[in-house]
């Protein structure tokens, strides 16, 4: 997450997009979500999705 917020920060967009899809692309656990539930509302908010309830749900998915 923080490699992507500098990356774009400097204008590397390229940088910024693979590492948020990495990170989104990341399956985690019930316990593993609660636990970065703020950094998975940082994720949403650098991919520019929606509202905060929105972002949660497209990056929460639930254990399969």
């Amino acid at each position: 997450m923080l490699r992507a917020d500098v990356a774009r920060r400097l204008g590397d967009e390229e940088t910024a997009t693979s590492t948020l899809t990495k990170a989104a692309a990341t399956q985690l656990t019930t316990e593993e979500r609660d636990s970065v539930h703020d950094d998975l509302v940082r994720l949403a908010e650098l991919r520019g999705q929606g509202a905060i309830s929105s972002r949660c749900e497209a990056v929460n998915q639930p254990d399969r």
